[in-house]
């Protein structure tokens, strides 16, 4: 604290001047919003005033609800307005999204499929029994001993 309304406050590798008496703050936020900063709000709670005090006027509950609201009739009492919209709204143009590129090209519906996709399919042998079309961990049949060599 430099004095009773002026403060120098430091935010991570920066200092910062607030003067709360003539609203002066070094990050200028309060031109731009009309609300203080988090360096004017520090300020105001080191002097344990109101920071509803600080703001403008126009964010004040009594300034929001001062002027009549007055409604509005049904959408469909609305009068016609055909050249602001059209008739028919149609949805947006979809796009592709951009995606990694596919490995293999796409095929047409008379080709085949390729011969990597056939080696895929092919049936499995079981090395507990030795049937085709199921493995050693699907086995249903007992298991079979192990040969001793001799």
């Amino acid at each position: 604290m430099a004095s009773e309304d002026t403060f120098k406050l430091g935010d991570l590798d920066r200092t910062y001047i607030v003067n709360l008496t003539q609203r002066i703050y070094d990050c200028g936020s309060f031109w731009i919003v009309g609300i203080p900063c988090k360096h004017a709000a520090l300020g105001v709670m080191y002097r344990r005033e109101k920071l509803e005090s600080y703001c403008e006027t126009w964010f004040t509950k009594d300034k929001a609800y001062s002027a009549m609201i007055h409604p509005i009739l049904d959408v469909k009492r609305w009068p016609p307005m055909p050249k602001v919209l059209p008739k028919v709204v149609l949805p947006p143009i979809l796009r592709r999204a951009p995606s990694r590129p596919r490995v293999n090209r796409r095929r047409e519906a008379n080709e085949g499929a390729s011969s990597a996709q056939a080696k895929r399919s092919s049936t499995f042998k079981c090395r507990n029994c030795g049937a085709f079309g199921h493995n050693k961990m699907t086995c249903k049949r007992a298991p079979m001993l192990k040969r001793t060599a001799k």
